[in-house]
């Protein structure tokens, strides 16, 4: 997705680190900028699980770009959105639970994983839509 903001390339950088948290009992999000020599930034924005004291990392989803300036006061932003190997973890595990829920509907608790799951991707996914929202704002 590309698409261009009325905002210089520094608020765009800015916006983009405001969104930067760290919450003990979800994921985190993580923002990383690598700024060119060109006057260009790349850019993602990851949805980290972290486990054992920040030792292990488990990535869920993440969205990654390049932001462009495009005069003193636009910038084009480039978008990319990635499921990342626990995300594709956890769409793995809900598709042999809705299998396992299709084939033996009266296992309820397959039911309610299933919605627990779905919402922890659906909650993800919103968050890392109202990043590329904010910037397009």
């Amino acid at each position: 997705m590309e698409f261009t903001a009325s905002i210089s390339i520094d608020a765009c950088r800015r916006r983009l680190t405001s969104h930067e948290t760290r919450i003990a009992a979800f994921a985190d999000t993580r923002v990383v900028l690598n700024r060119l020599p060109d006057n260009r930034t790349q850019f993602a924005v990851r949805r980290v699980w972290t486990g054992v004291q920040n030792w292990f990392q488990y990535p869920i989803l993440q969205v990654t770009g390049m932001l462009t300036p495009t005069g003193s006061a636009r910038t084009t932003i480039t978008v990319y959105f990635e499921v990342r190997e626990l995300g594709l973890l956890l769409l793995g595990l809900l598709f042999l639970l809705l299998l396992l829920a299709l084939s033996h509907p009266q296992v309820v608790s397959a039911w309610v994983m299933i919605l627990a799951l779905a919402a922890l991707l659906v909650y993800e996914t919103y968050v890392l839509r109202r990043v590329i929202r904010d910037l397009r704002a």
